[in-house]
């Protein structure tokens, strides 16, 4: 599986934001865009996103910014990834045609590849930002191991 950029710029993106809000001071989206030099125009675009799956909520006005709606350990990279339209479950083939019309090779190597599915999904789904964020702060950003 490989994850596309859309997703490895919106992950890095809302670690930077978990990371830099600790004290509940709104995140502006520019301050991102300049540690992680990614595309203002591009935040703009993901944390739209982001701000309709309520995961985060926005701040106007002077000292605005961004700010997580839920707490980190609520919210999953499944959930993150979700928000921003990255599908990461994807199969060329449908499973029932392959199951009814291949050959025994086909058939085991698509069950390996669905299993492989499950576990990606569960992956995502049991890893919470907080997670991600505690493991960076106790290794503070040395080598990290997830």
């Amino acid at each position: 599986m490989q994850l596309t950029s859309k997703a490895h710029y919106t992950l890095r993106s809302i670690i930077d934001l978990a990371l830099h809000s600790k004290n509940q001071k709104p995140i502006k989206l520019y301050d991102i865009s300049q540690r992680q030099s990614i595309s203002l125009f591009y935040l703009e675009q993901l944390f739209r996103k982001l701000r309709m799956a309520n995961i985060v909520f926005s701040v106007r006005g002077p000292g605005g910014g961004y700010l997580f709606k839920k707490l980190l350990k609520e919210i999953s990279i499944k959930d993150i990834l979700d928000a921003v339209g990255e599908n990461v479950y994807k199969r060329k083939k449908k499973t029932e045609e392959i199951v009814k019309n291949g050959t025994m090779e086909q058939r085991i190597t698509q069950m390996y590849f669905q299993k492989l599915d499950f576990l990606t999904r569960e992956y995502f789904t049991k890893t919470t930002l907080h997670n991600l964020v505690s493991t960076a702060s106790a290794k503070n950003s040395q080598t990290l191991s997830l």
